[in-house]
């Protein structure tokens, strides 16, 4: 083979790669979905969707630490915290458990129970 025939063949190789790099993203987005898909399967009794009672225990995302790139080791979900009460709007007002409550209310998408451990009741 001359120089001519291997860099056409390269030239083959790389348009091939381009095909199989796009395939490839479709799958792993379809794959990704699926996984996303069994796992609301088998979650949805446990997920809640705003439906927090007063007094129950919640964790809260800490939305601030999304824009972070160097968070890799940071604690994204703040808490235990009592619900105090739900707003027309739909938010939550929470209470650390030493009654301190927050300033800002929380949207339920940034909320999630909190299953205590030994010790831990509800306020």
């Amino acid at each position: 083979m001359n120089t001519k025939d291997l860099l056409a063949l390269r030239m083959q190789q790389l348009d091939q790669r381009n095909t199989l790099l796009l395939e490839a993203c479709k799958k792993s987005y379809l794959t990704q979905a699926k996984v996303i898909e069994v796992y609301h399967q088998w979650h949805t009794d446990q997920m809640k969707q705003g439906e927090y009672e007063k007094g129950e225990l919640v964790l809260v995302y800490n939305k601030a630490l999304d824009n972070h790139m160097s968070g890799k080791g940071d604690l994204r979900w703040c808490g235990p915290y009592a619900v105090v009460v739900r707003c027309l709007s739909g938010v939550y007002v929470v209470q650390e458990l030493d009654r301190l409550v927050l300033k800002q209310p929380v949207t339920w998408k940034h909320m999630k129970s909190y299953v205590p451990q030994r010790g831990l009741e509800p306020v």
